[in-house]
Formats: structure tokens, C-alpha cells, sequence
């Protein structure tokens, strides 16, 4: 729950922490992997791409730390991992 709070007062504008929305779509998981790639130009590794199919688990977190920053997709089958890149974005601000 740290690793969250934390991340809530980082993306302060903003943070969307989404499960599986390729099922709300009635899609599957690969439609929903093309799909987020094809939106936002992502490109997600073999062994990620192969956990979020073999889990059937896809975890998508979007934050928008303020207007003046960049905001960013976070896409995983983990959602601790998930967690852990998105605070390291933030640990290798400049």
C-alpha cells in the first residue's frame, strides 16, 4: 500500500490504474496488447507481452504528474512491478 500512497502524491493531476480493459471491450488479451500498442505507440517487450497472455492479466497505469510534465502508460501482467516502474520514472526525473 506504500508503494500506491506514494504514487497517489506523485501523480498528483492525475493517475488511472486500470485491470484488464480488453475484457470490458470483450476482446482478448492479445486484441487488447494490439490495441494499446496501436493507441499509444507502445512497445512492450516479448516477456511482458508473454506474462500479461499466459496470466491473461493486463494492468495499465496512466498518470499525468502535472501540465507541465510529461504523463505516462505503464503497461504489466504484475501489478507490484507495475508499481515499481512507475515510481522509477519518478526516481530518474532529472
Amino acid at each position: 500500500m506504500d508503494k500506491l500512497r506514494r504514487l497517489i502524491d506523485l501523480c498528483g493531476r492525475n493517475l488511472i490504474i486500470e485491470t484488464n480493459p480488453h475484457r470490458s471491450d470483450w476482446v482478448s488479451v492479445e486484441q487488447g496488447i494490439e490495441h494499446l500498442e496501436d493507441c499509444y505507440g507502445i512497445f512492450l517487450s516479448y516477456e511482458v507481452k508473454k506474462g500479461i497472455i499466459e496470466s491473461d492479466v493486463l494492468i495499465k497505469i496512466y498518470c499525468s504528474p502535472s501540465a507541465f510534465k510529461d504523463s505516462f502508460i505503464i503497461i504489466h501482467y504484475d501489478i507490484e512491478v507495475a508499481l515499481d516502474l512507475a515510481l522509477e520514472y519518478f526516481d530518474n526525473e532529472v
